[in-house]
């Protein structure tokens, strides 16, 4: 069976009040980017690559807020400021 992982990432504005979306057709609903993990990526960086891919801007992680979410278990991320 294969398994494939996901990711996804919220892009808010510096005052945090407002954030992006992207339109799912198929859904019929708004959603944060998101997409699959490629083999030799970390979580937060899949979802950095996305949110370049599908808005077409380059963003830096905040290290607060990335978190993996395994089995209803939460555990912060490698320390990444890279940006794309």
């Amino acid at each position: 069976m294969k398994v494939d992982f996901t990711t996804s990432g919220f892009v808010v504005n510096k005052a945090k009040t407002h954030t992006a979306l992207l339109f799912h057709k198929k859904l019929k609903k708004r959603m944060q980017p998101w997409g699959h993990i490629e083999p030799g990526e970390f979580p937060h960086e899949a979802a950095a690559r996305e949110i370049k891919e599908e808005l077409w801007i380059s963003c830096q992680l905040d290290p607060i807020y990335h978190q993996y979410s395994v089995k209803n278990q939460c555990m912060n991320s490698p320390q990444s400021n890279s940006n794309l």
